[in-house]
């Protein structure tokens, strides 16, 4: 999963505290119990015994063990309230354990039942979470698309991160704008506070409207054969929010071991990012001087160029074209003044399982 966009699982943990006045919703409300009555009322094995159990796990923190006890729970309910609140149980538990055959069954259950609507939020707060979680960022933000009044602040938060993932940081700015009021309601210091700051921190991070950098690279070969590249960059969005304007400064050394060459490289780039949400362009030129520092003392003026496009119909497939001119970065391929032209297309595919649609109450995912 990818680590930039991935949801962190322990966020359904805090979840319950925003669940509202539904005890059915969240689960946790109900008298804590001391496990150690489990043993010495063992013979009281019922949906009750199992259900309250599974939240003591789940409170200290041992998933699995909670998550068998809401199975077994769900196996003893006799009444759809009594299996409703197992199902409920099993799905926090199987995204904090990342166990989705277990959280989409237990969706299954639910989509033949009738759903209050604040129990339809929870259960689609929860999708949302689910398929941000399994790299599918695109899929999860339209659950919510057509229904962004929130009911809970968590909701907010699994919205805006559906958003992110998908590279739709400006989305998830105008989420996380409009419902200041609901994120208001958040504890300071609570675990879903720390996401909501993680969140804000990644909005910038897409949306910024400038940014400055510098870095430094060094390589050497078998035959001691050295590349040094220092380079300080900037970037602004000239064009809005959704482009991106950078202009960096390179300089190149090369050595065997006395100095070869020196490349002066300035780069000017122009991105323009979410083209109805599905298309990025880069257009990248580099004129380059290279200054040689042996003998005869001759330049080079080779023009470089990079060229690229991303076409992403959906999370499941996306297509990459790129074009570009580059130096050839050996003691052989300077010497001779050789560049290198590169064409190349590539297919990405995301193939992993996903369950069936499911219909629950109204939508679908």
């Amino acid at each position: 999963m990818s680590l930039f966009f991935r949801f962190f699982v322990l966020i359904v943990f805090s979840f319950s505290v925003f669940a509202g006045e539904d005890q059915h919703v969240v689960g946790l409300h109900e008298p804590k119990t001391k496990l150690f009555l489990s043993k010495k009322y063992p013979e009281n094995k019922n949906f009750i015994h199992y259900k309250k159990i599974g939240d003591q796990y789940f409170e200290q923190s041992q998933p699995w063990l909670a998550l068998l006890n809401f199975q077994m729970a769900y196996q003893m309910a006799t009444t759809i309230d009594e299996k409703r609140m197992a199902l409920f149980g099993i799905i926090r538990t199987g995204l904090w354990l990342e166990s989705y055959s277990a959280v989409f069954k237990a969706f299954d259950e639910l989509s033949l039942m009738s759903l209050s609507p604040e129990d339809r939020d929870v259960v689609q707060t929860w999708l949302v979470i689910a398929r941000t979680n399994m790299d599918y960022p695109k899929a999860a933000y339209k659950i919510l698309q057509s229904q962004m009044n929130f009911r809970y602040p968590m909701s907010v938060i699994a919205a805006s991160r559906a958003a992110l993932g998908a590279g739709w940081g400006y989305k998830a700015k105008v989420i996380m704008q409009s419902n200041q009021a609901l994120l208001s309601q958040i504890p300071p210091k609570s675990f879903i506070q720390n996401q909501r700051k993680i969140v804000d921190w990644l909005i910038i991070q897409q949306t910024s409207k400038g940014s400055v950098g510098m870095d430094f690279f060094t390589i050497q070969d078998s035959e001691q054969f050295k590349t040094q590249r220092v380079a300080a960059f900037g970037s602004y969005r000239v064009l809005g929010v959704n482009s991106n304007s950078t202009v960096r400064l390179l300089k190149n050394k090369y050595f065997d071991p006395t100095s070869i060459a020196d490349a002066n490289m300035l780069l000017l780039r122009q991105d323009f990012l979410n083209i109805h949400d599905q298309l990025e362009l880069n257009l990248t030129a580099i004129p380059t001087n290279v200054t040689y520092t042996q003998a005869n003392q001759s330049t080079w003026n080779p023009f470089l160029w990079i060229g690229n496009g991303i076409y992403s119909l959906n999370d499941y497939f996306s297509l990459a074209l790129n074009n570009s001119t580059s130096l050839v970065e050996t003691k052989m391929a300077l010497e001779n003044e050789i560049s290198m032209n590169t064409s190349e297309a590539s297919i990405f595919i995301h193939p992993i399982y996903i369950p069936d649609k499911i219909q629950i109450t109204g939508f679908r995912v």
